[in-house]
């Protein structure tokens, strides 16, 4: 099971433009676990018996997200902190910034925190700074990928660079400009990865996290 899950997130992590891995390469990313010792939502006042109750209604509370949606009833990711079972750390840009985000199979794009926060949500670590990047490119609103990625909320006009707008069940959203970036897994660069970069948000946004990386299968 373990094994699988990390093949899912190694294949959906992220869109990459173009042709970024040769044939035959791989890569793989660790997940980390909320409850571990090294993740930041641990607590060390816990019990092991608490940390499976929380676990338990975790699960639960994820079970029901998913009936909805394979009952066929409108169906809206919420944004949960608490039922968030997995982080990633990643690093993005050059010279590089380390990213922790949420590992979420109910929404498609992956975005993150940026710099000049309009309406930001309160966030303890650095925030993402597209103009000290290197590597940092907009996507342009005529390109094949603003138009691949519309089922996942992007929109914009020929004036403009590729736009996206998320919203959630809960009543949280995202917007920002949709780009390119290179990440950085297990010290490897992997150029041209499409990602959101955030300048509006709202909700229930945990201040530990940067932002969300969507596993979902997309339309």
């Amino acid at each position: 099971m373990a094994s699988s899950l990390l093949l899912l997130v190694t294949l959906a992590i992220f869109h990459i433009a173009g042709s970024s891995l040769t044939s035959g390469d791989s890569f793989t990313v660790n997940l980390l676990h909320r409850d571990s010792i090294d993740s930041p939502f641990y607590d060390h006042s816990m019990s092991f018996s608490q940390r499976l109750g929380h676990a338990s209604r975790r699960s639960f509370t994820n079970a029901k997200r998913y009936k909805t949606k394979l009952d066929g009833s409108t169906y809206q990711a919420d944004i949960i902190p608490d039922v968030s079972e997995f982080l990633i750390n990643i690093s993005i840009g050059y010279p590089s910034h380390n990213v922790l985000a949420i590992a979420d199979t109910g929404s498609d794009l992956s975005w993150i925190q940026c710099k000049p926060c309009i309406r930001c949500y309160n966030h303890t670590g650095p925030v993402f700074d597209p103009e000290r990047s290197s590597t940092y490119r907009p996507v342009a609103c005529e390109s094949t990928t603003c138009k691949d990625l519309s089922s996942s909320g992007t929109t914009c006009s020929s004036s403009e660079n590729c736009r996206f707008f998320l919203f959630y069940g809960d009543g949280s959203f995202s917007n920002g400009t949709v780009a390119t970036e290179t990440v950085t897994l297990c010290h490897r660069d992997i150029p041209n990865v499409v990602f959101g970069c955030s300048f509006v948000n709202d909700g229930i946004f945990g201040p530990t996290w940067d932002g969300i990386v969507g596993l979902g299968g997309g339309d």
